[in-house]
């Protein structure tokens, strides 16, 4: 009991950090940065169309993200403010069904992609099924989603702009790690994201 008690007062803790840190002011979207090496012009024209036709519907962001929050964030450590990324996204649709993901940083929507992989193949059947994905979609769309993730940290030039949105995507995606490539480039990723948790003062 002790125990657990221990770990929810670490939770709140973290809690508090992931709020202040992401209430700070926002930072560039993808439309001010300089393309990244990794993608020429066209070949990153081709990977934001790839990225936006992948995103689920509005109604299953939203189904996804909450269940993230109220059943999955706990046990990932709390390492972001699920109020303050409903928030965004929120303000991101607006009115209407869909939003441009060039209009944000690229590092944002890692993080949002990495929630959407690890919801759809850590909840149960019956709820992605209620949620309109079939059980032979979960594999397929976590695998899709978590390449997406690595996209989208690419395009913002994750490794060289250090912001906690990389560190929060990379380690959210420890829940199904397994399903983004070889335990070798995993190993890369974690690496980067300590790196980068460091060189933000999240150690201290």
């Amino acid at each position: 009991m002790g125990t657990l008690l221990n770990d929810k007062e670490e939770y709140s803790r973290n809690q508090s950090l992931m709020e202040q840190t992401l209430s700070q002011s926002r930072t560039k979207t993808a439309l001010d940065e300089v393309v990244t090496e990794i993608f020429s012009p066209a070949a990153q024209a081709a990977e934001v169309y790839h990225l936006q036709s992948v995103l689920p519907t509005k109604d299953q962001v939203f189904y996804m993200i909450d269940y993230h929050q109220n059943c999955m964030a706990y046990w990932v450590g709390g390492i972001y403010h699920g109020p303050s990324l409903r928030k965004a996204l929120l303000e991101a649709y607006g009115e209407g069904d869909h939003f441009d993901l060039r209009c944000h940083d690229w590092r944002w929507c890692a993080l949002l992609f990495s929630i959407l992989s690890a919801s759809i193949i850590g909840s149960p059947e019956e709820v992605s099924n209620a949620w309109g994905f079939s059980d032979a979609d979960k594999l397929k769309l976590s695998r899709q989603w978590g390449n997406s993730m690595i996209s989208c940290l690419q395009l913002g030039d994750y490794a060289s702009k250090h912001h906690i949105y990389s560190v929060q995507a990379i380690l959210n995606m420890h829940t199904s790690e397994h399903l983004v490539g070889s335990a070798k480039e995993w190993a890369v990723y974690q690496a980067a994201s300590t790196v980068i948790a460091r060189g933000l003062g999240l150690n201290k």
